[in-house]
């Protein structure tokens, strides 16, 4: 199936009418800003050098058309800022509340052609117009916007017959829509919801897995329940190649974690990925949960918490009030993805004394293929090795042991210290420094760092933490 990639011929002589009808000799700079909004060419329109248009008379407008081109692009941050400098420039709360609903408008009618309900996605393409800075002929913009936004798609332009396919098929236009805008939040949400309704589960996981590396903490509880579902339809996740599949270790995680438990005698704990519930249950302590779909199939202690939510809202809303004192063992086995785990453990530390010991799971996976973000194997770790490579490179201070326990290998973290912002303040740059498709070194994938599991170092490791805490508590 072929997708238009740009406008029709006959509406594009219509929008070159368009165009030429708003431009203004006293303001070409506005006058070009209200037609890239018309059109949703918002890669243009974010980028309006703002510094430079201090002095410009119609600052505001400029600068609330800008905002609505970052939202459309995802850049909150960039939207936010363009938000201040529109009201600082003279645009009042009515007009701004008409952008903002406009843009809800415009990606709902981007999701509703996705899903091919082609009356719904028109009419939302019509209120986004209709409700922003138009100018000139409101149903002849329609058209343009529609056009415009669904080319990028690769979807036919509506109304085009002759364009249209003789069967429309929802999978095919998503596929061809994610090649084009492979971090669109609308078209995951989409694809997903089409593969989940089609019994495609595992598709199913893959698109809401993306959704949460684009949404990342702003991702909401729906969507995790949505993904929940879908793990629970599926016995496990189809098995890569034998190679693919290698794990390797000389210990077992659970056995090792339960040898933690008895060596240190810890008085509180905190576990980020609950799952089924077999790590927490070791916990003999006041112990908190916290998973945003835990599937518990093990029996938990009675002085366990179980927290519903996501580690990024635990930590915003409800850690200040369940963490009464300083954390001293914590297990980090959330989402497999680097930024997650890089959170989870920044957060972590604000609650940490010298003495808390900290374990990472999935530092080491046994093959390229379980370290891709995007999960194709049933052995998957994502790139939380990163991780390890950062603490490594950022925090000198930290004492580090890698133990090669099977099946994905445990970091052992000590010696935290809650008034070190050096990792907040490098969150940015570090996950920049970070390429999606980087591989990870054969140091990593040899685990040529990691210690035997019998090797005595984790019991001295956890004696030395216990002389740290005694004299903390002396």
């Amino acid at each position: 199936m072929k997708g238009k990639t740009a406008i029709s011929e006959p509406l594009a002589k219509k929008a070159e009418k368009l165009r030429a009808s708003h431009t203004s000799p006293g303001d070409g700079l506005l006058a070009n800003a209200h037609m890239q909004w018309q059109f949703g060419d918002w890669g243009s329109l974010s980028q309006l050098d703002h510094e430079k248009l201090n002095i410009h008379p119609h600052k505001g407008m400029l600068a609330l058309l800008s905002a609505a081109a970052h939202l459309q692009l995802g850049n909150v941050e960039a939207a936010q800022a363009c938000l201040h400098r529109a009201q600082a420039g003279g645009c009042n709360q009515q007009l701004i509340a008409k952008v903002l609903i406009s843009g809800v408008h415009n990606i709902l009618g981007r999701a509703f052609a996705v899903d091919g309900q082609q009356d719904k996605s028109s009419r939302h393409f019509a209120s986004a117009v209709s409700l922003g800075p138009l100018q000139g002929d409101a149903r002849l913009a329609q058209k343009a916007r529609e056009s415009e936004e669904l080319a990028r798609l690769g979807i036919w332009v509506l109304g085009d017959v002759s364009s249209a396919p003789d069967t429309f098929r929802v999978e095919e236009l998503l596929k061809q829509a994610l090649v084009r805008a492979p971090q669109e939040p609308a078209l995951l949400i989409a694809a997903a919801e089409s593969a989940q309704r089609n019994g495609q589960q595992q598709d199913a996981i893959r698109f809401w897995q993306k959704l949460a590396a684009v949404d990342g903490e702003r991702m909401p509880q729906p969507f995790y329940d949505r993904l929940d579902q879908a793990y629970a339809t599926i016995d496990g996740f189809t098995l890569g190649s034998l190679e693919e599949e290698e794990l390797r270790g000389d210990g077992d995680k659970h056995e090792i974690l339960k040898k933690i438990h008895l060596l240190l005698q810890p008085n509180n704990y905190l576990e980020i990925g609950v799952q089924t519930g077999k790590s927490l249950a070791l916990a003999s302590c006041p112990a908190i949960g916290v998973d945003p779909m835990p599937q518990i199939k093990s029996p938990l202690g009675p002085l366990a918490q179980l927290v519903r939510a996501t580690s990024d809202e635990f930590f915003e809303s409800r850690a200040s009030e369940m963490i009464s004192a300083p954390l001293e063992l914590v297990f980090i086995d959330g989402m497999h993805l680097f930024e997650y785990a890089f959170r989870d453990f920044i957060n972590t530390e604000k609650y940490a004394e010298a003495h808390t010991v900290v374990v990472i799971d999935d530092i080491y996976p046994g093959h390229p293929a379980q370290a891709e973000r995007d999960r194709r194997t049933r052995a998957w770790t994502g790139d939380v090795w990163k991780l390890l490579v950062t603490l490594q490179q950022h925090r000198p201070d930290l004492r580090l042991l890698m133990l090669d326990v099977f099946p994905t290998g445990l970091l052992c973290i000590t010696g935290l210290n809650r008034n070190d912002n050096n990792l907040q303040v490098l969150y940015d740059e570090v996950l920049q420094r970070f390429d999606p498709s980087i591989r990870p070194s054969d140091d990593i994938l040899m685990r040529q760092s990691a210690v035997s599991c019998n090797s005595g170092q984790l019991e001295q490791f956890i004696e030395d933490v216990k002389v740290v805490r005694g004299r903390a508590k002396s």
